[in-house]
């Protein structure tokens, strides 16, 4: 077994995970609602094992919050909470040991070093509490070094799977060792972290641990399942996976009338920010967590491998444990899926095909060339991105390669360019099978092709599935569309889509699916999401307004939320002479919106999306962002830019991470870094330029070559005056993640930004002008739809090919704007340097066909652009009741934020009587959080928005009207909520203080025994 040892666990020991306990907030150094939701629970289990507690942390400051509270939830039991600080480890350790003779009652607290080493046999131990998973986050060079190795093979999480999990798992065994001491112990292992259960990796940890009983549940019921055990009364193993209960305040009433619906085929037509995919999930977490699903039997499906992930994550968290890793295959892109049918046929099993990319990123391109060469064609004729564009055509089209090779004496006499195309198309194909790989597309035509010369097979896969969700809908290409015909014909189906944002029609994709999905599938119902929640007002109505003056207007009109933020935003037109000060001002701008602190609960860092029509547009925006030190992130699978290199990236992580153990004191060895970091703090290296080709020099893997030295030698060209500070906001670790993307527009589809900055609006460039190669494709598609066994309905003229590129073009236009959340900047400049060569521009249409001078603004420099903290609509004429409230008190009312939630469980708790939000008559346009009736209605505010300037003008307003009739207010704020016991007490003291001056002792004393009585009543 994994413990050796001679004790009975399955007797002696008890292994408890309550499934309803909070995770803390990630942005939060200090989550009050974590550390309140952890102290409560301990205490329950300190009281039913009557102290005789180890309590374990994997941080000092956690531990350190949660003593104070802890001890107030325990002060009338007896029990006293010490912690590692209060003293040296081997004298509380004793304390605890004795602590049975010595008649007291004791709960220990301790982080790293109470992990092991710890020996307490008999009665003074009975429960041991892991607070959190033991997950070490490396900064020693070597494993930071492991860590970059695995990402820059662009697997993250694999990592975190062979490198960090097993890490973890000894820990966990070393925690798990405390309780267990001889034959003779007995108790409880109690596990408060909710990853346990969310997370894939939980069932694998749980396993690690010696087999004992084990039981997960609520809370309340894994409390009482620890003092019957501790009583010494049988308990049965009883497994009931949690996770986040399905919550209908957290959707508008048209999204919860999509998640609630009855029907089998759902089809929804959603606009950009709607929440589409937020409902999507929502759907499908409610018809897992209420049976009506089960996991295995739900497919769903996206687009891209980032997608697929954060789908997922969004689903585990929301589902918990079991049920989200028993459907975790089954959430797949579209080719993942095809790889898995092709895997899975008789006809396969023997054979091992990988995909082309994941085999040798640079072998597709090789196989192109000698396609080219194979059938007659020159580079200059079809280059690497029509042929990409060539090959997506004729696999979308699911061609039968027998008839397109009949095809080619025919076509040979009528075109001969279509019959060298003919050839090419055939020849690639041909050389993927004898590499023994596959691209993208071919995966899809492959396993419609088993699909449907398979019956068995056909039958197996259409019986596997009894729910498919797919996102992005009008993504999906005619192949795309047929695998699913083949599918889902028996399923429940579930689309979401927007046909507005279909971009991809280069690689296939066709938006009329989603017109035709009630066709293809009869008897489905349709949906709208009209209400955008992403964008500010004034950027809805322009992007109305564009698609309407473009003629892309197609029904849907778009509202936009109006408790979401203010008028107070405004798009802005950078107009620019050249693209060197459109870079100088796009920097500036950036800096602005970076200081940003986004209004919330709690503020949160403002983000940055730089986005362009192509990649060398973005030129000039990257070699700003250098030069002034600002840190930044290249996406996109055709990612181009000094950065976009991962060798390249490494470097320059590598120096961050040397000027940031530089700046903190740390002392460097007489490794070759060492000696690196020892100069940098010697002040030795002048230039940040100098110091890339130092680190370069010392680099064990195989070097820069080719064009990627070419790119590494511009940047430490760019660098050589720059100060060697400009690199240390590149470690991602040390400053909470880069907020700044540079991306192409198709890139960031999907994602939101609280400030987008568009560049490139020229003719040419957005709208981009036409492939050199566009009227050969537009013929070869021609050629394509006339073999094609998918699913286009009728043939398609010259002219509609045309239409289809200009409406393409300005949906991507649409989709760059609708990122935005706060602040949109779009960049035009009058004169380009591209390639070397000057040019001159002009405006793009888009530009005008998207002005109103009520909801633009023209700007010729960064001073003539406003990027502000939003201003968030929060009352809204006043009464704003109906929304916002998604926090559930004990007590099953329902609050707006974490902070008014944990004042309204003390006030329920201690028995005070309040009333939440209501309405005073003698105050206009006011609603007091909180009001203590039995007090004559003392106000209680929480103040948690003070840093917006808006916010703290209504306050003064409301104060104002309090002051006017003389009523007692009192007010918290988010600081105060990190010591709540404490400020519980003073809200209720100078309460209490102010009630008995005016009414006496008598009265007041009435009033707490009614206090009482409500507290005795809730035990």
């Amino acid at each position: 077994g994994i413990f050796p040892s001679p004790f009975d666990y399955k007797k002696q020991a008890l292994l408890a995970v309550p499934h309803d306990m909070p995770l803390a907030d990630p942005k939060l150094k200090i989550d009050p609602y974590y550390i309140e939701e952890q102290a409560k629970h301990i205490a329950k289990q300190a009281i039913v094992s009557d102290g005789r507690m180890l309590a374990l942390f994997t941080s000092n400051l956690i531990m350190t919050e949660i003593q104070p509270r802890l001890q107030a939830w325990l002060n009338n039991s007896g029990i006293t909470v010490i912690s590692q600080k209060d003293g040296n480890r081997s004298a509380l350790v004793d304390r605890l040991r004795d602590a049975p003779r010595k008649g007291e009652k004791i709960v220990l607290l301790g982080v790293r070093s109470f992990w092991e080493g710890v020996d307490i046999q008999g009665a003074a131990l009975s429960s041991l509490v892991v607070t959190r998973l033991p997950f070490e986050y490396h900064n020693h060079p070597v494993q930071i070094a492991k860590k970059k190795f695995y990402e820059a093979g662009g697997h993250d999480r694999d990592y975190f799977e062979e490198y960090v999990v097993p890490a973890t798992f000894i820990h966990l065994r070393q925690m798990y060792g405390r309780l267990i001491r001889s034959e003779k112990d007995y108790g409880a292992t109690i596990i408060t972290d909710p990853r346990i259960y969310t997370k894939r990796y939980g069932k694998s940890l749980l396993h690690s641990l010696p087999e004992t009983t084990t039981v997960i549940d609520t809370g309340d019921i894994v409390v009482e399942s620890v003092r019957k055990f501790l009583a010494g009364e049988s308990i049965e193993s009883s497994y009931v996976w949690g996770g986040l209960t399905y919550a209908s305040y957290e959707l508008s009433p048209e999204q919860r009338a999509i998640v609630d619906s009855p029907s089998k085929r759902i089809l929804v037509r959603a606009a950009a920010g709607s929440g589409k995919t937020h409902v999507l999930i929502k759907r499908l977490v409610r018809l897992v967590h209420n049976h009506n699903a089960k996991p295995e039997e739900v497919l769903a499906l996206t687009f891209t491998n980032k997608a697929m992930n954060v789908m997922y994550e969004r689903i585990e968290s929301e589902l918990g444990g079991d049920k989200a890793y028993a459907m975790h295959r089954n959430i797949l892109t579209y080719h993942k899926l095809a790889m898995r049918i092709i895997r899975q046929d008789d006809s396969e099993k023997d054979q091992e095909t990988n995909f082309l990319d994941e085999k040798n990123p640079t072998l597709q391109l090789e196989l192109i060339e000698k396609a080219r060469q194979s059938s007659g064609i020159t580079k200059n004729t079809l280059n690497d991105e029509d042929a990409l564009t060539l090959l997506g055509y004729a696999q979308n089209g699911l061609i039968n390669e027998q008839e397109l090779e009949g095809k080619i004496e025919v076509l040979n006499i009528e075109n001969p360019l279509m019959a060298k195309f003919a050839k090419f198309y055939l020849a690639y194909v041909s050389m993927l099978r004898e590499k023994n790989v596959i691209d993208y597309g071919e995966a899809i035509v492959k396993a419609i092709r088993i699909l449907r010369e398979n019956k068995d097979q056909a039958q197996r896969w259409s019986n596997r599935f009894k729910w498919i969700f797919c996102d992005e809908y009008q993504d999906t290409s005619p192949a795309q569309a047929t695998l699913l015909q083949l599918l889902g014909q028996q399923a429940n189906l579930f689309v979401v889509g927007d046909s507005y944002q279909s971009i991809y029609s280069w690689q296939g994709s066709d938006p009329d699916n989603l017109r035709r999905f009630e066709a293809d599938f009869p008897n489905t119902a349709s949906y709208y999401l009209s209400k955008n929640y992403r964008c500010f007002p004034k950027l809805v109505r322009m992007s109305q307004g564009f698609l309407e003056r473009a003629g892309e207007l197609q029904g849907l009109r778009v509202e936009y939320d109006h408790k979401r933020s203010t008028e107070d935003q405004s798009v802005y037109f950078l107009n620019n002479e050249n693209d060197n000060l459109e870079a100088e001002t796009v920097t500036a701008v950036v800096k602005t919106a970076l200081a940003l602190e986004i209004p919330g609960d709690p503020p949160k860092p403002a983000t940055v999306g730089i986005l362009a029509r192509k990649w060398h547009l973005l030129a000039n925006i990257e070699r700003g962002l250098l030069k002034n030190g600002i840190p930044y992130k290249i996406e996109g699978d055709t990612a181009r830019g000094l950065l976009a290199s991962p060798k390249i990236r490494k470097i320059v992580e590598q120096a961050a991470n040397l000027l940031h153990r530089a700046d903190s004191g740390q002392e460097f060895g007489d490794s070759v870094e060492g000696k690196l970091g020892q100069k940098i703090q010697m002040n030795n290296i002048l230039s940040a330029g100098a110091l890339l080709k130092e680190i370069a020099s010392i680099q064990t893997d195989d070097g820069i070559t080719g064009i990627e030295k070419t790119e590494f030698e511009d940047l430490c060209d760019l660098l050589e005056k720059e100060p060697i500070s400009n690199l240390k906001h590149f470690n991602t670790s040390a400053n909470g993640g880069i907020r700044v993307i540079l991306s192409t527009i198709h890139s960031q589809k999907g994602e939101e930004f609280e400030t987008v900055i568009v560049v490139g609006m020229e003719e040419g460039n957005s709208p981009h002008e036409q492939p050199k190669g566009h009227s050969h494709l537009i013929e070869w598609r021609k050629v394509v739809q006339g073999l094609s066994h998918a699913t286009w309905r009728a043939s398609i003229t010259n002219q509609d090919l045309e239409r289809i590129y200009t409406q393409e073009e300005k949906r991507i236009f649409y989709v760059a704007m609708t990122r935005a959340k706060y602040h949109l900047v779009i960049s035009n400049s009058k004169n380009r340097t591209l390639f070397g060569s000057p040019k001159t521009y002009e405006k793009s249409n888009f530009l005008k066909l998207s002005h109103d001078s009520s909801l633009v603004k023209e700007a010729e420099s960064v001073y003539e652009i406003e990027i502000n903290t939003p201003k968030v609509n929060i009352e809204d004429k006043g009464d704003y009741r109906s929304d916002g409230r998604v926090f559930q008190t004990n007590n099953g009312e329902l609050v707006r934020s974490k902070s008014e939630m944990l004042i309204a469980n003390e006030f329920h708790r201690l028995g005070i009587l309040y009333e939440y939000e209501l309405p005073d008559d003698n105050i206009q346009n006011a609603l007091p959080d909180f009001m203590l009736p039995e007090y004559e209605n003392v106000i209680i505010e929480h103040l948690g928005l003070m840093t917006d300037a808006e916010y703290h003008k209504r306050w003064n307003e409301k104060a104002k009207q309090y002051e006017e009739e003389n009523r007692l207010y009192l007010c918290t704020n988010e600081e105060e909520m990190k010591h709540l016991n404490t400020t519980i007490e003073r809200l209720l003291d100078q309460t209490r203080l102010w009630y008995e001056t005016k009414y006496g002792k008598e009265k007041l004393e009435l009033i707490k025994s009614k206090e009482e009585n409500r507290r005795n009543s809730i035990k």
